[in-house]
């Protein structure tokens, strides 16, 4: 998916989900024999699998080919950010009161139980490929297996960092000098 002010419109995208993704890039040009069904449950366990990685670990998933990490973090919603609506209890208040539907009204989350604070998955873009401006091109959304798991980890008492780039920046850095200088098999 492209990200919000790139040039690139949504153009000859495939989404990795569908049909037709499978059909032309599995079957014919790699001429899988697995059906459908089955590609869909691998990537399901991928997804479930990358979910609890994410929920468990600190600092989260780390992508193949220098793509970042995938990672929770809290951030407190600010000024310019309403916190998250409670549809559970707007619901029930539009059902009892047409007057606040009809105004808009709605019950947000206040989140006391964690002083304030939300729960959300980020993709940090660091490593080789940031000179490539491929942050430019895609944006991370969360599939709804790990927002869901996150979610539930954190409202049962799980702490989360608050990470910035500069984090992964550094950990990169530092990974990159453990590997030039203990693992001599990886050069690149």
């Amino acid at each position: 998916m492209p990200a919000k002010g790139s040039k690139f419109k949504l153009g000859n995208r495939d989404y990795v989900f569908n049909k037709k993704f499978y059909k032309k890039h599995l079957v014919e040009n790699t001429g899988t024999e697995l059906s459908f069904a089955v590609c869909e449950k691998i990537i399901e366990a991928s997804n479930k699998h990358i979910a609890q990685v994410v929920t468990d670990e600190v600092d989260g998933f780390k992508l193949p080919f220098g793509l970042g990490y995938i990672t929770a973090g809290k951030y407190k919603p600010g000024p310019t950010s309403e916190p998250a609506t409670d549809w559970k209890k707007t619901l029930e208040l539009w059902k009892d009161s047409p007057e606040a539907k009809a105004e808009g009204k709605r019950v947000y989350h206040l989140n006391f139980h964690t002083l304030g604070y939300s729960v959300r998955s980020y993709w940090f873009r660091v490593g080789r490929i940031t000179n490539t401006k491929f942050h430019e091109v895609f944006m991370f959304k969360s599939y709804k297996t790990l927002s869901q798991s996150i979610s539930k980890a954190f409202s049962s008492g799980k702490a989360y960092c608050q990470w910035g780039i500069g984090d992964f920046i550094e950990r990169g850095r530092l990974e990159n000098l453990y590997n030039k200088k203990y693992r001599k098999e990886q050069k690149q």
